[in-house]
């Protein structure tokens, strides 16, 4: 699985990709604190794939519940907001933080 986005302004996109040829994944995928809010809907812009699942809606995942490896080799323990996205076999997504 591969997840990483880009940040523009006040907007951020998210990609994400299952990688796996034969199985369906799901994961969480961490997104900026400051641009979303729990409970924000994300929606698909572009799948290779009909009928994509669209994402749940931001989940804010509170301080110690989760470990993240940083790039400088430090663990961070959140806050973190949180988008879980599920992804049929060499599925790629491109989101956005839905317009409400």
């Amino acid at each position: 699985m591969l997840a990483f986005s880009r940040i523009l302004n006040d907007e951020e996109v998210v990609i994400v990709a299952n990688t796996n040829p034969t199985q369906a994944q799901a994961l969480d995928v961490i997104v900026d604190l400051l641009l979303s809010s729990g409970g924000d809907p994300f929606s698909v812009l572009y799948s290779n794939q009909a009928n994509p699942l669209v994402p749940q809606a931001v989940r804010v995942v509170q301080q110690g519940a989760a470990a993240v490896n940083e790039i400088d080799g430090s663990i961070g323990h959140g806050p973190l907001h949180v988008v879980r996205v599920s992804l049929r076999p060499m599925e790629v997504q491109i989101l956005r933080r839905a317009a409400q």
